[in-house]
């Protein structure tokens, strides 16, 4: 009887976990990081879609927007909705 065969012991297995765990534990912040940056570079973009907009109704009114609530703002400036709300979910408000 080969004892060759019989496959990996209890030692080299829970070397594995260990070393994917500590793989994880160091990769896990990393990936926090991007996920902020990647929000936060979504929410500048939808800032200056609505700064664009902004812009344009100052110049073609020659008066500032006067938007109390988040569906007048994409009613009288002509922004859509899914850049307001972007700014709103990522930020919590």
């Amino acid at each position: 009887m080969k004892n060759s065969e019989q496959g990996f012991t209890l030692i080299e297995l829970l070397i594995v976990v260990a070393i994917i765990g500590i793989l994880a534990a160091v990769a896990l912040p990393f990936y926090r990081g991007y996920v902020i940056r990647a929000q936060l570079t979504e929410v500048e973009h939808s800032i200056a879609v609505v700064g664009s907009a902004v812009t344009q109704y100052r110049t073609d009114q020659n008066a500032w927007p006067n938007c109390i609530t988040v569906n007048e703002v994409a009613t009288s400036l002509g922004v859509a909705m899914g850049s307001v709300s972007r700014i709103l979910g990522i930020s919590g408000g």
